[in-house]
């Protein structure tokens, strides 16, 4: 990191956003970290492995909060285990993929589109971009090609 990168103190929360799909809203839970001191700030949405809302994960999050955007980590497994920290063994990647599989691609935009929204709206993030990890970085290339 250059010398001269301002590190910001942070807060984190578990946020609730809500997220339209053909059959009706639900809430999707995502992890936030932003910098404390008042200010607009770039939005980074932060997709996850196929582990889950890991600790991992978490902490880079509050990494990139640190360095001055405002992140957030959706947990695009909602619909069917949220919340979910699954253990990187066989069996923890055996469930991951499970959930996978459950997980289409147009609930992944929906809960893209939804992150983007809050972002825009609660944060006043004008410019987003999205980084993935495993599964996160097909999610994230994905929503280049949609937004």
């Amino acid at each position: 990191m250059p010398k001269d990168t301002k590190i910001h103190l942070i807060t984190t929360d578990t946020i609730h956003i809500p997220v339209e799909e053909n059959l009706g809203s639900s809430t999707m839970d995502a992890y936030i970290a932003c910098p404390a001191d008042s200010g607009s700030y770039p939005g980074v949405i932060v997709g996850f492995e196929l582990f889950g809302m890991t600790r991992h994960i978490r902490t880079i999050v509050e990494r990139l909060a640190q360095l001055g955007y405002v992140v957030i980590a959706p947990d695009f497994y909602h619909r069917t285990s949220p919340g979910i920290e699954l253990e990187a063994t066989t069996d923890g990647r055996a469930r991951g993929f499970e959930l996978l599989h459950q997980l289409t691609r147009k609930q992944a935009m929906s809960d893209v589109r939804a992150t983007m929204t809050y972002l825009r709206a609660e944060k006043k993030s004008s410019h987003i971009g999205m980084v993935g990890f495993s599964v996160g970085g097909h999610i994230a290339y994905l929503a280049a090609t949609q937004f």
